[in-house]
């Protein structure tokens, strides 16, 4: 493998949130000490140029190489501030299944992809297991299409409409929607 191949590799694992040792990467590239030094100078150096780009940018900062531990490497700051950490990610997760919104298939594709995000999947997953188990939304249609169909309409100005019923009586519902907003287990 070349270096630059090398180089990207440890910085993926870094924006993956992977603490890194020099002493495992010199085990798994097979490389001296002085090589992963330049590797990690060499990623290093990016990040600082990152960071005076980024101020200019809406791109999320990176932040600086940490070096906490002799010998170690991690992107804390990138992490705190731009990855969900597995406290942040258990939370939404119970909101979503709390607020009962939205139907079965959706909460739990909606989980899935959450789940995907987490450093310990079981660990998350040992907590909901009593929400996936028992729940029950309120929605019955699959939300999430028609919260499209509403931001697409308010940035067209297009008016929607549709039926519902109300003490057996069909009725019209036609606005022109200017927000999305949710309260008491539906979106408005």
């Amino acid at each position: 493998m070349n270096s630059q191949k090398r180089i990207l590799r440890i910085f993926t694992h870094l924006l993956k949130g992977d603490t890194l040792t020099k002493q495992d990467l010199m085990n798994e590239y097979q490389k001296q000490s002085s090589t992963i030094q330049r590797d990690m100078a060499i990623i290093e150096e990016i990040l600082e140029e990152e960071s005076y780009a980024v101020t200019k940018s809406s791109s999320p900062n990176l932040g600086a190489l940490d070096r906490k531990y002799k010998g170690t490497y991690q992107l804390t700051q990138f992490l705190e501030n731009n990855i969900f950490n597995d406290d942040e990610l258990l939370a939404v997760i119970k909101i979503l299944f709390a607020s009962r919104s939205f139907n079965q298939e959706e909460i739990m594709k909606l989980t899935q992809k959450f789940l995907l995000l987490a450093r310990d999947k079981q660990r998350i997953e040992l907590f909901i297991a009593n929400e996936q188990l028992h729940y029950h939304g309120v929605a019955e249609v699959k939300l999430i299409d028609r919260i499209n169909l509403i931001c697409e309409a308010i940035l067209n100005n297009q008016i929607v409409e549709f039926d519902y019923q109300k003490c057996g009586e069909t009725k019209t519902f036609r606005k022109l929607p200017l927000a999305l907003h949710f309260s008491d287990l539906y979106f408005l």
